[in-house]
């Protein structure tokens, strides 16, 4: 018995016509209804998006007149703040008789600053109470440290030498971190002192109550006061404010 392949033709519209008698033809067929297809669908997904951008622009242009203004008044205020000018302090004008850094190097710390502390409740006060020592309110016209408050908020100065060119003297914003590490001059000093101390009274150390003094000092003195002048708004930093301000 002779087996004869009958093939189905499309057509185009999915339903076959019965006729045809070999494979190519249909796969060609099959590929090019797909390729139709294909193409029907991103005509379809580009019309999609033109609707889609069609009706943002439409929303955007269509707000409300209230919005608009708003937006209008915001950059209106943005512009009025940035071109607002800086207010210089005054003390600008003055020339310390010392840059910042030499006028803490020459600060002499003695026994006596150092018995001062360890009678006062905190380091914190001790520390304010040895530069009151050396900027008095006579003086201040002439310290190379001060401080201002303008629109940027509490604000240090110090007249000291240019790090890149070391014979220019000026007065700039110093940085609280900076602040501090200059400060830790000062700290320094009182620390030495207190070795000496410490080498002095050692055969002193053998009672409770000189032992328990000995823990009271050293705590106070390495409880990291100088450090705080970097946080905003602590206690030592607002003191050294008021102690230096225009």
């Amino acid at each position: 018995m002779e087996f004869i392949e009958e093939s189905t033709e499309y057509d185009g519209t999915g339903t076959g016509t019965g006729t045809g008698t070999g494979t190519g033809k249909n796969i060609n067929d099959e590929l090019i209804l797909k390729i139709t297809q294909l193409t029907q669908e991103v005509h379809d997904i580009k019309n999609m998006f033109r609707d889609f951008i069609r009706i943002s622009q439409n929303n955007s242009s269509s707000s409300s007149p209230s919005s608009s203004a708003t937006s209008n008044n915001l950059r209106a205020s943005r512009k009025t703040n940035d071109a607002e000018p800086l207010v210089l302090p005054t003390f600008m004008g003055n020339v310390p008789q010392f840059p910042f850094t030499e006028f803490l190097t020459n600060i002499d710390i003695n026994q006596d600053d150092l018995h001062y502390i360890f009678n006062i409740d905190s380091y914190e006060d001790g520390f304010i109470g040895l530069l009151q020592k050396y900027i008095t309110p006579e003086d201040l016209h002439y310290c190379p440290l001060r401080s201002f408050l303008d629109k940027r908020g509490k604000l240090f100065y110090v007249y000291d030498r240019n790090q890149i060119d070391y014979d220019t003297l000026s007065w700039n914003v110093i940085s609280s971190t900076e602040l501090a590490s200059k400060l830790r001059i000062i700290q320094q000093k009182i620390m030495a002192q207190f070795c000496v101390w410490q080498n002095e009274n050692a055969h002193s150390f053998k009672t409770h109550s000189s032992q328990e003094n000995y823990r009271i000092q050293i705590s106070k003195l390495t409880s990291g006061t100088v450090d705080k002048v970097i946080q905003s708004n602590s206690t030592f930093r607002n003191k050294l404010f008021e102690l230096v301000k225009l």
